[in-house]
């Protein structure tokens, strides 16, 4: 049985394993995002880098509508990921405040693990990078 997972419970599980729960969250959102065959490249780097911008600015999370993201936020995550391909830019903007409410709200997450998550979903969204970064700090 496989139990459709939400924003909430990837940060549950998350709790569990502090010490990898920027990993488990990022894996469970990037495994759907890769699994959904409208999701390209350019969409998933522009989700990267709106998520990394709105941690420094917090833009994103002040220009959603509050009244969406409190229904969205107890809907599957695949629902989320599925506004990507009706409105690219506002499904990008609501699961980014979705992430970062749970993060930043409800988890309270330093700064520090809130760009270590952003670091993870890159890694998980292009691993070829990974190659690259070691590389050049040889």
């Amino acid at each position: 049985m496989n139990k459709e997972r939400t924003i909430s419970n990837g940060i549950s599980l998350a709790i569990r394993r502090p010490e990898t729960g920027a990993a488990l969250l990022a894996c469970t959102l990037t495994e759907q995002m890769n699994g959904a065959p409208w999701i390209n490249k350019d969409i998933r780097m522009r989700f990267c880098i709106a998520y990394l911008r709105n941690c420094i600015d917090g833009h994103i999370e002040k220009s959603v509508d509050e009244s969406l993201l409190r229904r969205l936020m107890s809907k599957p995550l695949t629902f989320g990921i599925r506004l990507l391909k009706r409105n690219p830019d506002a499904g990008i903007a609501m699961l980014v405040a979705m992430v970062m409410e749970e993060l930043r709200e409800r988890q309270k997450a330093s700064p520090e693990e809130l760009v270590e998550f952003g670091d993870e979903m890159l890694l998980r969204f292009f691993p070829e990078a990974k190659d690259l970064t070691t590389a050049t700090s040889a």
